[in-house]
């Protein structure tokens, strides 16, 4: 089933209740489940860092300046890390090479608008040409035979850098030592990031007033991106399990444990 509408007095119900009861046996079986189910993992990860970083900027003043530099700069890398990954996977070639998803897809008008909306600024937005790139070098940066000339370039930049502003060499000789082994921090490797992704957007490695809105763009491009797919895939998921009745609504939501380390 792949054109059928969601009728109103159900899709009424679908936006009221709590939480919504899936039949996951009946849904594995289907041929576009594997489609399915990674959407819903790629829509959790970027939901999930999207409440992270809400929660740190809700926290921020309780935070070491320099860790909370580090650690915002890094989910927000993660998270374009994220995007890029789900970008490939579903939108880009159509719908990531899977034609029945595709079809589907395009076979609901108001998942083809999401669709097509997502894919447009795949191909034009300015910010997505170093998703891939950043993904592959900063942001999963630990092989050395594919990350060494990354890291040598960007030393570069941060050293000169380093000598155009004392305030950034003074931030970027820290090792922060706290009693807890997340408090500990080198600033040096957060700063050598940083100067690498600015090179690849056009940013000068030190930011000056000037360069304040292209930083905030790259920071809204990051929410804005993460909140159009957390659209598609949330109505496209929602769409699929109801015109394969896999969906009851209830008013209760799930109950249980946190087990997710266990």
């Amino acid at each position: 089933m792949t054109g059928e509408s969601i009728d109103d007095d159900f899709e009424l119900k679908l936006a009221t209740a709590k939480s919504l009861r899936i039949d996951v046996a009946t849904a594995a079986a289907l041929p576009l489940a594997p489609y399915m189910f990674r959407l819903m993992m790629a829509a959790n990860d970027i939901a999930s860092l999207g409440s992270i970083m809400t929660a740190i900027e809700k926290d921020k003043t309780n935070w070491d300046v320099n860790v909370l530099d580090g650690v915002v700069g890094y989910l927000l890398r993660l998270q374009q890390a994220h995007l890029s990954e789900a970008f490939a996977a579903f939108i880009d070639n159509r719908a990531g090479g899977n034609e029945e998803a595709y079809q589907f897809i395009q076979n609901a008008g108001h998942l083809q608008n999401s669709f097509d909306v997502l894919h447009n600024c795949l191909r034009t937005d300015e910010h997505f040409k170093g998703l891939a790139h950043l993904r592959n070098t900063f942001t999963f940066h630990y092989n050395d035979a594919k990350d060494a000339k990354a890291t040598q370039a960007a030393l570069k930049l941060l050293v000169a850098a380093m000598q155009q502003d004392l305030d950034l060499a003074d931030r970027a000789s820290i090792k922060l030592s706290g009693a807890k082994p997340i408090e500990k921090r080198y600033s040096c490797a957060d700063q050598l990031v940083n100067v690498y992704w600015r090179d690849i957007y056009g940013l000068p490695a030190v930011l000056k007033d000037e360069d304040a809105e292209a930083l905030r763009k790259y920071k809204d491009f990051t929410t804005l991106s993460g909140f159009m797919f957390m659209t598609f895939a949330n109505s496209t998921v929602t769409h699929w399990l109801y015109v394969n009745r896999l969906i009851t609504p209830i008013d209760d939501g799930p109950q249980g444990v946190c087990n997710g380390l266990e």
